[in-house]
Formats: C-alpha cells, sequence, structure tokens
C-alpha cells in the first residue's frame, strides 16, 4: 500500500497532486497543483481559477453545503494522481479516475479540496504534527 507522510502546518495538511482533465485517457498533461485535505469537505472541490486553467467541461450543476452556506456550483470530471515514494528515489503514481468535484472560489493557499470522497479510499492518519496518506 502506497503513502506519503506530510507535516501538518497551521492546522493544514497539504500536499502537490496531480490533476488531470477527463479525456486524458494516458494521463500526459498533468497540472500539478497545491491541494488541502479537509475531513470535513464530503465532496472535493476545485477553485474556480482551476477550472478556467483547465478549460473543464461542465457535467451539471448541484447545491453544495459549505462554509459559504448552502451555494450552486459547477461539477465537473476529473482524474486526480497522488505520488508516493518508493525505494531508490522514485516515485509511484496511484490514479482515482472520474471523480466529480465542484467549483469553489478561489483561494491563495491552494487549488483543491481533497474531500472525504478521496480520502475514504485510503487510509488517514493525524499524529503529533504529521499526516500519513495510504491509497
Amino acid at each position: 500500500m502506497p503513502k506519503f507522510r506530510l507535516q501538518v502546518v497551521d492546522d493544514q495538511i497539504l500536499s502537490e497532486v496531480l490533476v488531470f482533465k477527463q479525456e486524458d485517457e494516458n494521463n500526459e498533461h498533468p497540472v500539478v497543483v497545491k491541494a488541502l485535505f479537509d475531513t470535513g469537505a464530503m465532496q472535493s472541490c476545485i477553485t474556480s481559477n482551476l477550472a478556467r486553467k483547465l478549460a473543464l467541461e461542465l457535467t451539471s450543476r448541484t447545491l453544495v453545503a459549505g462554509a459559504h452556506g448552502v451555494k450552486e456550483c459547477n461539477a465537473y470530471l476529473l482524474k486526480i494522481g497522488f505520488s508516493f515514494p518508493i525505494p531508490n528515489d522514485e516515485t509511484r503514481i496511484e490514479y482515482i479516475n472520474e471523480i466529480e468535484v465542484y467549483e469553489i472560489d478561489d483561494s491563495p493557499a491552494w487549488e483543491m479540496i481533497v474531500g472525504m470522497d478521496i480520502i475514504q479510499t485510503g487510509v488517514l492518519i493525524v499524529d503529533g504534527g504529521y499526516c500519513i496518506f495510504n491509497l
């Protein structure tokens, strides 16, 4: 089971993740983004800026409850890749295909929220100022 370790800074777990348009079948055009792991978010989200950068195709609009209250948001399908270190200073990419994400307002600190829809596919352990995520 691949895993990576991150430091918890200012009560936040931030990591770089790879984001792909759904039609990128060979995973050749990743966009590297900073993501916030948020166990209080049931669904993963991306910022409006990232949606524009990727020129994503709208799949639907849905009501989303969050810190902003209840708001109608755009929904998109993405592929997401997590980079895990393996022996010999190499990395292994694990992909999650066809994940529906909702568009939210821009943040200066991150471009994506990794919510429980993704976190629950693995194991997230937070202990002593560090986090370990297995997938």
